[in-house]
């Protein structure tokens, strides 16, 4: 078929079905321009089936009953493209309207207007009603008579809960035999609305409206009581939520006498007290050995208060001696991973990296506390002195821990906090750290991605640990698991320091786990040199060696209406703190060629 023919057979069919639509408003388009449904009386639908080169091809037609059963009708022998589709269906519905037809063992075909003579069945009709138009053998039924098919539909049924609603008849035979005087007689008289309500199908609506009243009124009962419920809980919330307030201000004011008591009664406070009495005592002593000398007390009287008063002495120096070896002891305890074998710096040096109305970044020492009151030196402690006018006003976007060196981003605003804690939170922040570990860690860099390596490793609480501090490698399918952690390395040169094997790595954390890169490290046998929670303690080693390098920022990826992603590419970095470290003896450095001048090779 050509081209010209496709479109003139397109444009006969567009035709056929907007004249369908036009005369059969209840028509439904069950696939466009393919197969549509109308209704007839008691809930039969005519199904007309378009084929693919219709109208060359003749339609097909199908009876489908309320319950889903069909009959298949087979097309008249006498179609031809001009025929009209709509009269043709026109006379279908008239037919079935007066023969309705019973599933699924009647047969039905067309109307007689196209009913080809040759093939009649030979059986007798009756005079007053068209006759059959197929023989037996052109009619097929479609029961469905398996189990499966029989359960699909039961399915189908009890899916299909919503309210049918009947189609208003399309022919009224009870007025086409009635003229046009009567029709108008039946219009003045009350006769009309009875015969409308007579109808199937507007009486079949008058039920299902009753039946829809009836289930409206059981919902709205039901609603009326779910509201009711609503409004109770509503006011116990409220109630609750008045409770909860007057809970959380007794609490707060609780936890206000508990911080008061404890200052009062804290370590320092206890140990101020007994150093106040010892020195109270030894006073004491020492006017009554005045006096005496000064001729002013007898001797035995002398001898025995001074006894007394040095008595007291003792036992006050004795208890004050005691009570500060269990303060030392209660806090390395506590602080074991930076106190024992090493002594906090008494002059820590911090550097500012950057500053601006938002945000100051900070070089912070190693061995110095991110914040604390109880803390001589914290970063928060140095900015508020250097900016007064900052006091209060300084929130922290990154911590590192008191071991580590390098960037600490502070923020200065609660929207500046939050666009910062964005970005790391959406792991968007890039980070490097540089590190001396133990051991001659392999492969050396050499600027190729496969010398760069990857830890992947889960990291977890250690469930023995009495302090509640330290990390494990978590176990897979464990209570231990951990949280996915991932740490990329290089390698940058070899050497040694006090005699030992030692490496110097640069560190990419991808995630943010607590004490990740020492963990990781210790896990593939190069434990962070310093590092005295995962290795051993060594007198020689000044501090754990362990330093934030680089952060990156990148504010332009956040939401346009984020008022700080003008702000662009946020770049920190520190120097080198390594860089007269350790006597190299492989080179393969990455990070500052100045190296090169200072290391003494071997």
């Amino acid at each position: 078929m050509s081209t010209k023919e496709k479109n003139e057979l397109l444009v006969l069919k567009q035709k056929q079905i907007e004249s369908l639509k036009s005369r059969y408003p209840t028509i439904k388009e069950i696939a466009k321009e393919s197969t549509y449904k109308i209704p007839l009386l008691g809930g039969i639908q005519l199904v007309i089936s378009l084929p693919i080169y219709f109208p060359n091809s003749p339609p097909a037609f199908f009876l489908e009953s309320g319950d889903g059963q069909t009959l298949s009708i087979s097309p008249p022998n006498n179609w031809t493209p001009q025929t009209n589709l709509s009269k043709m269906i026109m006379e279908y519905i008239e037919y079935y309207s007066k023969n309705p037809p019973r599933f699924p063992t009647s047969q039905y075909s067309p109307p007689p207007t196209y009913y080809n003579a040759q093939q009649q069945p030979t059986q007798q009709q009756s005079p007053k009603g068209p006759p059959p138009p197929y023989s037996p053998g052109t009619t097929t039924t479609n029961v469905q008579t398996t189990q499966q098919q029989q359960q699909q539909q039961q399915q189908q049924q009890q899916q299909q809960q919503q309210h049918a609603i009947p189609s208003l008849p399309t022919a009224f035979p009870e007025l086409e035999t009635k003229t046009k005087e009567e029709l108008l007689e039946l219009l003045q008289s009350d006769d009309l609305e009875y015969l409308i309500f007579s109808l199937d199908e507007v009486s079949a609506m008058s039920v299902e409206k009753e039946n829809l009243e009836l289930e409206n009124q059981k919902y709205n009962v039901a609603i009326e009581k779910i509201q009711t419920e609503i409004t109770e809980t509503r006011s116990n919330l409220d109630e609750q939520m008045g409770l909860y307030q007057q809970l959380k201000s007794e609490c707060q004011e609780k936890m206000d006498q508990r911080k008061a008591i404890e200052q009062k009664f804290s370590s320092h406070a206890v140990y101020t007290k007994l150093s106040d009495a010892v020195n109270d005592s030894e006073s004491v002593s020492d006017n009554l050995a005045q006096e005496f000398l000064d001729g002013n007390m007898e001797l035995k009287d002398f001898k025995k208060q001074f006894k007394e008063k040095r008595n007291i002495f003792h036992s006050r120096s004795a208890r004050k001696e005691s009570y500060s070896k269990d303060m030392n002891i209660h806090m390395m305890s506590l602080n074991a991973t930076e106190y024992i074998g090493r002594t906090p710096p008494q002059n820590p040096h911090f550097d500012i990296i950057y500053q601006s109305d938002c945000f100051i970044s900070i070089n912070k020492p190693f061995d110095v506390c991110i914040d604390g009151d109880d803390r001589e030196h914290t970063v928060l402690k140095f900015i508020e002195n250097r900016f007064p006018e900052l006091k209060g006003l300084v929130r922290f976007a990154n911590r590192i821990d008191y071991a580590t060196s390098g960037i600490v981003l502070t923020a200065l605003t609660k929207e500046a906090t939050n666009s910062a804690m964005n970005l790391f939170s959406s792991r968007e922040t890039k980070k490097e750290y540089l590190a001396i570990v133990w051991g001659h860690a392999h492969p050396v860099y050499d600027g190729n991605n496969n010398t760069e390596m990857t830890i992947d490793s889960p990291i977890a609480e250690m469930q023995d640990d009495p302090t509640n501090f330290k990390m494990v490698i978590g176990v897979a399918g464990s209570t231990n698991a951990g949280r996915a952690s991932l740490t990329k390395y290089r390698v940058l040169e070899h050497g040694t320091l006090n005699g030992k094997a030692v490496s110097k790595i640069q560190l990419f954390p991808h995630t943010g786990r607590r004490h990740q890169l020492r963990v990781h490290m210790a896990s593939i046998g190069h434990v962070i040199v310093g590092d005295e929670t995962y290795g051993d303690k060594d007198p020689l080693t000044p501090r754990m060696m362990l330093h934030s390098w680089k952060l990156m920022l990148p504010f332009n990826k956040l939401k346009k209406k984020d008022k700080h992603h003008s702000i662009g590419t946020l770049n920190f970095e520190t120097i080198d703190p390594f860089n007269q470290i350790i006597n190299n003896t492989e080179t393969k450095d990455n990070i500052n060629n100045e190296n090169n001048s200072i290391v003494e090779r071997k």
